[in-house]
This record gives C-alpha cells, sequence and structure tokens, in this order.
C-alpha cells in the first residue's frame, strides 16, 4: 500500500523545531515557541496541541506503539515534572511523577507497560522511579 506523504516543513515565523517522528513514522511530534508541543499528521497535516507551560529546555518520547508520549516541562517555579499525553490529543496530559523535585530523562521500556524517570527526592540524590502503566504488573516484587 502506498501513502503520499507530504514533508514536516517547519514553519519558522511561529518557533517551530525539534521534529520527532513516531515510530511507525505517520505523526511528528514538535515544538512550537516557547510553551507548546504539537503533533501533525504526516499525511494529512492536522495539527493537535498536547501540552503548554512555561519551558525553555522541554524534553519527550514516544511509546513503543505511538500512542502516548511522554514529557518533561517545568511549571513557573522551575519544577520539572513528568507527564503522559495521548498522541492524539483525545484527553489532557496527565502528571505521573507529581512531585516538588526535578523530575527527568523519561524513558519507555520496550513494551510500553513502563515508564522511567529520574527524580531527585532524597537527599537531593538523583534515583530512577517506575510508573508501572499496566495492571497486570501489580504486585510486582519490587527491587
Amino acid at each position: 500500500m502506498r501513502v503520499d506523504v507530504k514533508p514536516f516543513i517547519a514553519k519558522p515565523d511561529v518557533g517551530e523545531r525539534s521534529p520527532s517522528p513516531s515510530p511507525d513514522g505517520t505523526r511528528i511530534a514538535y515544538r512550537r515557541d516557547l510553551r507548546t508541543r504539537g503533533v501533525r499528521d504526516v499525511a494529512s497535516g492536522e495539527e493537535k496541541e498536547l501540552r503548554t507551560g512555561f519551558d525553555q529546555g522541554i524534553d519527550w518520547r514516544w511509546s513503543p506503539d505511538g500512542r502516548l508520549i511522554a514529557i518533561r516541562q517545568d511549571d513557573p517555579d522551575f519544577n520539572s515534572d513528568i507527564w503522559i499525553a495521548p498522541a492524539d490529543g483525545s484527553t489532557p496530559p496527565v502528571n505521573v511523577s507529581r512531585h516538588p523535585d526535578a523530575d527527568a530523562n523519561p524513558r519507555w521500556s520496550a513494551d510500553g507497560k513502563v515508564l522511567a524517570f529520574a527524580s531527585t527526592r532524597v537527599e537531593n540524590e538523583a534515583d530512577v522511579y517506575l510508573v508501572f502503566l499496566d495492571k497486570s504488573l501489580e504486585g510486582l516484587q519490587r527491587f
């Protein structure tokens, strides 16, 4: 099956940059201005705004299946949190780290059931925290 693909053309006049293709190549996540994370469908050109807020150093990662995006973003108090947003923009992003210290570097497990991130919560040491996104992992022995 052949799909006509429109190229991602950043719009410098609105500050679009940092394009990141979805794992299947059908969508592009990008940053617009200092506040907005968006996703554009490559074939149709349709755009969805996923998250807005203050941050000049926003970071994000696609889930392995391309359905979700993990976003690290600062708030106006310079506290960074990890958010998960459906790539289709169907529901608002959810803050999964919810902690007043710095959270960073979201990474997905290969199956997309676990999201790991670094956080400085105890004695200002960076540790890795895990968010289990699949109920089948409840009761999994912690190490």
